[in-house]
């Protein structure tokens, strides 16, 4: 998961990403729309 933020050029530049600690996940993103697309990510969306 980390790798396809890290990698997506939708995504560069920003502070997206997904932090995972003992029993809590944390999503961070610049906007709703990031926040949403590392949701898809994390929950095995659609991927290019």
């Amino acid at each position: 998961m980390a790798k396809e933020i890290a990698t997506r050029f939708d995504f560069k530049g920003t502070s997206a990403a997904i932090e995972i600690k003992d029993k809590e996940i944390t999503l961070i993103g610049d906007s709703d729309f990031q926040l949403a697309q590392i949701d898809d990510i994390s929950a095995g969306g659609p991927h290019r």
